[in-house]
C-alpha cells in the first residue's frame, strides 16, 4: 500500500478522540495527516460536517479546499498561517470568520495540535466550534465594557442643543455651572488645564467641533490632557465623549467620562525605558558569554560545587563526563562514586577518593588558590584534576568550590619518557662499568659519564617540575584574574533582577558590567595573541595604511581612560613624518603602541605624564624605518626585573595585582610582534621614576596611496532607508543586530546560515538589497561559501553588492579569507556600532554611485 494513502480504519475518528475533544460541547473534530510529499488529508467527524454544511462521505483529500474556501478574505491569510503552525511548530489557535454554504457568516473557533505519526506522517488533531451567538453578544457588548471596567472620576450627561450638563457621578470635583459650555471655559480658564493644554482643549470642547466629529466618525471621542486636581496634584487624564444610541442633529446628547491615567503614563515611559535598557543589557551578557566559552575550552570539564549541601551542577563538560555523572540532578557522592569507578585507573582510585573528599575540600584551600592532583583515567591518559575556591559567606567559610580537569597527557608522557631515557642510560653505563676491566683512567672517564648523566637526569627532571609549576602558576593567577570580573557580572546581573524598575541603578550596572567585560576581552586577547606567537602561527598583513590615522586612533583610545586618572598626554616630534603612507601590518603597529601606551597609563603616577615622539629616521626609494618613543612618569622598573620582563606571565610585583590588573603577557608580546616585524626594541627604567620605551619599525612605501576619502560623518538615522539582509545563526545576535541597525533607520531581513541567505538574495529583485551584513561560522553553509555563490550568481547586482562580514573570527587570516570569498570588508564582534554604522554607510554610498 502507498505509505501516503489512509486505510479505512485511518478515515475515521475513534471513540476516544471524540470523547476528549467535545468534553460537554457541541464542538465537532478532525484530524489533518500531512504527508511528506505535502499532501495532505483533512477527516472530519460527523458533528463537524453537519456543523460546517459538508457531505458525511465526501473524500478527505477534498476536505481543506473545501473549508478553505468558505473563509471570509481577511482571515484567509491567518487561517494559511495557522495551518502552516500546526505542521512545523505543532500547535495553534484561531478565531475566524467563515461562509456557511446556507447560514450566512458564522464565527468558528479553531484549535489543533501535533501529537503522533502514522507510516511517517505528521498527524494532528483539533476542534472546530461554532461561536457566532458569542461573538455577536461580545460585539454588542464591547463598548460598554470598555467603559464599565474602567474607574472614572467623572461622568456627565451632555446636551449640545440646550448647553447643558449634568452629573451623573458625585465625586470630590463638583460641577461648577449647568451650561456645558461655561463649565468647558472654567476648567480652562481656572487652570484646572494646564497651560500647554489650554488652547487645544478649548478648541476639541467646543460644541461645533464635537458634532462635526459625532457626525462624520466613530462611536467615541477621546482627547488626552495635562490637569491640576482640587489638591493641587498634577494629573494625566484622558476625556471620552461616548454619544447616545440615537444620536442626531436634533438630538446631540452624550455622556462624558474622565479618568486620571498618572499612572498608565507613567508605566508607558517607565516600559519604554526598561526595553531600551534590557536591550543594551542582552548585548553584554552575550560578550560575558562568549568570554566564559573562550575561558571554559582551558579545560576538559569543570563542575561548580556546593561544599554546604553536597551538590553540584555543571560549568562545562565532556559527553563523557557528562554520562558518568548522571546529569546534574546526582548528589556529589553518587557522581564521586560513579567518578572513581568508570574514569579513573584504579591504582589511583584510592589516591584520588582522598584527594575528592567533599568534607576536607574546604580546609585544604584554606589560604590557597588551587589545589590539583595528576591521575591516569581508564583511556589511558592524564589529567590534571584541580579544586579552586568560589565563594564565602559572611563568616568567610568556604561554601562553593569549582573543580575542573585538565588534559596534561602529552606533558606528563613526555617526562616520564625523558626520565625512563635517562634510566636506561644510567644503568647501561653502571653496567658497562662493572663489565670493564679498563684502567683507573678509563674507570673515571666512566664515571665522569655517569655524574654527568645523573646532572642532565636532574636538570630535566627539574626543567619538567618548572614545566608544571608555570603551568600550576598561570592556571591559579588565570583562575583569580578570570573569577574576579566573572563574579562581579554574575552579581550585579543577580543585584539588577532586584531592581527591574530602576533606570539609574540598571544604568550603572550595565557599566560595571561592560568594565568588567572589558577586561576579561582583553585576557583573552592577550591568551589567544601569546598562543598564536609560541605556534609561529602569526600572520602579518601587508596592506595600505596611514601611520599617523594610526598613531591618532592610539591616542583616541587611551585618552579618555588618561583624563580620568588626570594624566596629561603629550606628543612630541621635530618635524611632521614625511612618508606616512606605508605598506605593512597596521593591526600588529597599534597593538605594539596600545601596549605600551596603556600600561603608561595604567602603571603612571595621578597628574603625571605620557610623553609620545614618532620619527622618520631613515627612508630611500622603497624604504623607511620609524621610530616611536613613549615616556611616562610613572612607578617605574627595577634593574632586575628588566632582565626578564619579556617572558610570559611575568609581572614585578605579585601584590600589586590587586591594584594592577593582567596576565602578565603584554611584554611578550610586544616583543615577539616586534622581532617578527624586523624591529627593535629597548626600555629604559628606574624604580619610583618612570620608564621610557623605544620602537624602531621598518616598513615599506605606498608610493600608490590616493588621497583617503572624506571622513563619514554620521547622522541620526545614519541608515535611513536602507535595505539590509544580516546573515546570523545565533538568535540573540541576531536579535542584537536588528536592533541596532534598526535603530539606525534600517529595514532588517534575517537568514538563518549561508544556504538560506543565498536563497533569499536570489529570491529578491535586482538592486533590492543595499547591503549584505555575513556571519562567517554558521551550520549548513558557512559565511565565506554563500558569498562565493552569490558572487556567482547571473544578476547584474550579484558582483556589486557590499558584501562585509560581521564576525567573531577576528584574526589577520580570518580577514584575508573573508576578502578572498569575496566580501568588501571585516567588522569583528564583539560589535563597535560607531564603526558598524560607519562601513556600511561608506559602501552603501559607493553602491548607489555606481
Amino acid at each position: 500500500m502507498d505509505k501516503n494513502s489512509i486505510s479505512a480504519a485511518d478515515n475515521k475518528i475513534t471513540q476516544s478522540e471524540t470523547q476528549q475533544t467535545l468534553s460537554g460541547s457541541r464542538t465537532g473534530i478532525w484530524k489533518l495527516i500531512a504527508h511528506k510529499d505535502g499532501k495532505t488529508d483533512m477527516i472530519f467527524d460527523d458533528v463537524m460536517s453537519d456543523m460546517m454544511g459538508f457531505d458525511r462521505n465526501a473524500p478527505s483529500q477534498d476536505n481543506i479546499s473545501r473549508l478553505t474556501e468558505h473563509i471570509a478574505d481577511e482571515d484567509r491569510e491567518r487561517f494559511n498561517k495557522y495551518i502552516d503552525n500546526l505542521i512545523n511548530i505543532g500547535s495553534d489557535e484561531i478565531i475566524y470568520k467563515w461562509n456557511h454554504p446556507t447560514k450566512g457568516m458564522r464565527y468558528i473557533r479553531c484549535g489543533g495540535w501535533k501529537n503522533s505519526e502514522e507510516n511517517g506522517a505528521a498527524v494532528i488533531r483539533g476542534y472546530h466550534q461554532d461561536i457566532t451567538d458569542i461573538m455577536k453578544q461580545y460585539e454588542r457588548n464591547e463598548l460598554a465594557v470598555k467603559m464599565m471596567k474602567d474607574a472614572y472620576f467623572r461622568i456627565c450627561f451632555v446636551d449640545l442643543n440646550a448647553d447643558s450638563i449634568f452629573d451623573l457621578k458625585c465625586g470630590d470635583e463638583k460641577i461648577t455651572s449647568d451650561s456645558f459650555s461655561e463649565y468647558v471655559k472654567y476648567l480652562a480658564e481656572s487652570g484646572i488645564v494646564e497651560d500647554d493644554y489650554k488652547s487645544l482643549f478649548l478648541s476639541s470642547f467646543a460644541s461645533d467641533t464635537i458634532k462635526k466629529e459625532l457626525n462624520t466618525s466613530a462611536k467615541l471621542l477621546e482627547f488626552t490632557y495635562r490637569r491640576k486636581s482640587i489638591g493641587g496634584d498634577h494629573q494625566w487624564a484622558r476625556s471620552i465623549i461616548v454619544p447616545v444610541d440615537d444620536y442626531s442633529d436634533k438630538n446631540a446628547c452624550f455622556i462624558w467620562y474622565v479618568k486620571n491615567i498618572s499612572e498608565e503614563k507613567a508605566m508607558e515611559i517607565k516600559a519604554a525605558k526598561s526595553k531600551t535598557e534590557l536591550s543594551r543589557m542582552k548585548e553584554s551578557l552575550t560578550i560575558s558569554d562568549r568570554v566564559i566559552n573562550a575561558f571554559s575550552s582551558i579545560y576538559n570539564f569543570s563542575y561548580y560545587i556546593d561544599l554546604t549541601d553536597h551538590t553540584y551542577s555543571q560549568i562545562q563538560f565532556t559527553k563523557l563526563a557528562e554520562e558518568v555523572s548522571g546529569g546534574s540532578n546526582n548528589t556529589y557522592s553518587q557522581a564521586l562514586h560513579n567518578y572513581l569507578t568508570q574514569v579513573i585507573e584504579k591504582s589511583y582510585q584510592k589516591k584520588m577518593a582522598e584527594f575528592m573528599n567533599i568534607d576536607t575540600i574546604a580546609e585544604r584551600l584554606d589560604g590557597k588558590n588551587v589545589i590539583s592532583c595528576d591521575y591516569l583515567n581508564v583511556y589511558g591518559k592524564w589529567i590534571r584534576a584541580s579544586y579552586m575556591p568560589a565563594s564565602r559567606d559572611e563568616n568567610g567559610r568556604l561554601t562553593h568550590a569549582v573543580f575542573v580537569g585538565q588534559d596534561i597527557d602529552g606533558d606528563r608522557k613526555k617526562e616520564l619518557q625523558q626520565r625512563d631515557a635517562l634510566e636506561r642510560a644510567y644503568e647501561s653505563e653502571k653496567a658497562a662499568l662493572k663489565r670493564s676491566e679498563a684502567s683507573k683512567a678509563e674507570t673515571e672517564k666512566l664515571l665522569l659519564k655517569i655524574q654527568a648523566l645523573n646532572k642532565e637526569l636532574e636538570s630535566a627532571y627539574t626543567e619538567a617540575k618548572l614545566a608544571n609549576t608555570a603551568k600550576t602558576d598561570f592556571l591559579t593567577r588565570m583562575s583569580h584574574d578570570i573569577r574576579t570580573p566573572i563574579n562581579g557580572i554574575i552579581g550585579l546581573l543577580n543585584m539588577a533582577d532586584k531592581y527591574p524598575d530602576d533606570i539609574e541603578m540598571l544604568k550603572e550596572y550595565r557599566l560595571k558590567e561592560h568594565t568588567a567585560v572589558n577586561h576579561l576581552l582583553s585576557l583573552v586577547n592577550d591568551v589567544l595573541d601569546m598562543a598564536k606567537l609560541e605556534s609561529g602561527n602569526i600572520d602579518l598583513s601587508e596592506e595600505p595604511f596611514n601611520i599617523n590615522e594610526v598613531i591618532n586612533e592610539c591616542f583616541d583610545i587611551i585618552s579618555p581612560t588618561a583624563a580620568k586618572r588626570g594624566l596629561k598626554c603629550i606628543r612630541n616630534g621635530p618635524k611632521p613624518i614625511e612618508h606616512d603612507e606605508l605598506i605593512g601590518s597596521p593591526l600588529h603597529v597599534k597593538q605594539i603602541l596600545i601596549n605600551i601606551l596603556s600600561n603608561a597609563v595604567k602603571y603612571n603616577r595621578p597628574n603625571g605624564t605620557v610623553t609620545s615622539e614618532i620619527t622618520e629616521i631613515f627612508s630611500d626609494n622603497d624604504n623607511v624605518v620609524i621610530r616611536f618613543s613613549i615616556a611616562d612618569t610613572g612607578i617605574g622598573m627595577s634593574e632586575e626585573f628588566q632582565k626578564k620582563m619579556f617572558e610570559p606571565f611575568t609581572q614585578e610585583n605579585s601584590g600589586s595585582r590587586s591594584e594592577y590588573h593582567g596576565t602578565g603577557l603584554g611584554m611578550s608580546i610586544i616583543k615577539k610582534l616586534t622581532d617578527i616585524m624586523k624591529g627593535t626594541i629597548e626600555v629604559t627604567s628606574h624604580k619610583d621614576i618612570g620608564s621610557k620605551f623605544v620602537v624602531t619599525l621598518p616598513f615599506k612605501i605606498n608610493h600608490d596611496a590616493h588621497a583617503a576619502d572624506s571622513e563619514i560623518v554620521l547622522e541620526k538615522n545614519a541608515l535611513s532607508g536602507m535595505k539590509i539582509l544580516l546573515v546570523e545563526d545565533n538568535e540573540l545576535n541576531a536579535e542584537i543586530a536588528q536592533f541596532m541597525l534598526k535603530e539606525e533607520g534600517a529595514s532588517v531581513d534575517t537568514a538563518k546560515d549561508g544556504e538560506e541567505a543565498v536563497r533569499v538574495f536570489s529570491a529578491s529583485e535586482t538592486g533590492h538589497y543595499d547591503v549584505i551584513l555575513m556571519d562567517i561560522m554558521m551550520p549548513v553553509m558557512d559565511g565565506c561559501t554563500a558569498a562565493r555563490e552569490i558572487r556567482k550568481l547571473q544578476r547584474d547586482d550579484a558582483g556589486r553588492i557590499p558584501i562585509i562580514a560581521m564576525t567573531a573570527n577576528a584574526f589577520v587570516e580570518d580577514v584575508k579569507k573573508s576578502r578572498a570569498a569575496g566580501m568588501n570588508d571585516h567588522i569583528a564582534k564583539p560589535l563597535d556600532t560607531k564603526k558598524m554604522l560607519t562601513t556600511i554607510v561608506r559602501y552603501v554610498k559607493e553602491y548607489r554611485r555606481k
